[in-house]
């Protein structure tokens, strides 16, 4: 979006913008540390959906997710 001319003319324009919906995972793996066993969680971004839209004054863009999790 042109920001300038917003502050300008004090109108909203038209534009495009990317939207990109990332889940947040976390897998527990059991690794051995010297003569024990743990467990070690590490964190995974999978992309869901990654979308072109057109932006102007009054655009709501929802995404409803199949599953449970944390999203970005």
């Amino acid at each position: 979006m042109n920001w300038s001319l917003l502050i300008k003319r004090g109108n909203a324009v038209t534009s495009t913008a990317r939207v990109e919906v990332i889940k947040h995972e976390y897998r527990t793996f059991l690794t051995k540390s010297g003569s024990y066993f743990r467990y070690e969680s590490q964190k995974e971004d999978k992309s869901m959906i990654e979308n072109q839209v057109s932006v102007g004054n009054n655009t709501v863009y929802s995404y409803i997710p199949r599953s449970p999790g944390e999203y970005d």
